[in-house]
């Protein structure tokens, strides 16, 4: 579920109806909401698009990234002060979009709110199986790394707190993760956002929990390398 917050009277309706029209081709769950209804306690994303009243002094996002610590949502402003955007971004708030509402916002709103369910997907995306009669949901942004156990075909699946075994072969487990996870030898699949660096002198990859992993294959060198730098 995504919750967009639209935050000030100006073109609120309008800005209702780009929500809609954006996300009418996305299988998706969401709502508009006001400020009041928000619930700080869910697992929603929610995404804050704030116009010009509210914003004066930064009262509002504050709000959102210091009071409720809530450094996870996406916050869209738009706004017709040029100084208000440079304030915004000299703050570090971490602001997906500052929009200028002096030109026409209609199409860039739109761009960022179809972002917000690249996003979602990317913060959200579960690997459900089951063993043993037990269903699990695992949240792929959480997993560290799988391994394949020495013996037999199963495999263990190392998260930041817990370990879960996958009745699964580690070929098979790779078909259902994304680009992210990359299959670095035999026996580990790393995701690679939980990566600390990577010592290519000696082969190794530090965790961001400590953990290493020893086991690069040669030919996924290259690989990890353009994936932490960003190439393609």
């Amino acid at each position: 579920m995504i919750e967009y917050i639209i935050i000030g009277e100006n073109n609120s309706s309008k800005i209702k109806e780009i929500i809609d029209i954006s996300l009418m081709n996305y299988d998706i769950c969401y709502k508009i909401v006001h400020l009041k209804e928000i619930n700080h306690n869910t697992n929603h994303l929610k995404v804050y698009i704030i116009t010009d009243e509210i914003i004066n002094n930064f009262k509002t996002i504050k709000l959102i990234r210091e009071k409720y610590n809530d450094w996870d949502s996406i916050i869209i402003v738009i706004t017709k002060q040029y100084q208000k955007r440079v304030q915004i971004y000299d703050n570090r708030y971490m602001v997906l979009d500052i929009i200028d509402s002096n030109e026409k916002y209609k199409e860039r709103l739109k761009n960022d709110i179809q972002l917000s369910i690249v996003i979602f997907d990317q913060k959200h995306k579960m690997l459900k199986y089951s063993y043993k009669n037990i269903f699990y949901q695992i949240k792929l942004k959480d997993i560290l790394y799988i391994e394949k156990q020495k013996e037999g075909k199963n495999c263990i699946i190392k998260t930041i707190d817990k370990e879960y075994m996958i009745g699964k072969n580690i070929t098979k487990i790779q078909e259902l993760l994304d680009k992210r996870f990359i299959k670095c030898s035999r026996s580990y699949i790393i995701n690679m956002e939980q990566v600390n660096y990577y010592d290519k002198k000696e082969n190794l990859i530090k965790l961001n929990d400590q953990s290493t992993i020893y086991e690069i294959s040669r030919n996924k060198k290259t690989e990890i390398i353009n994936y932490l730098r960003n190439v393609e």
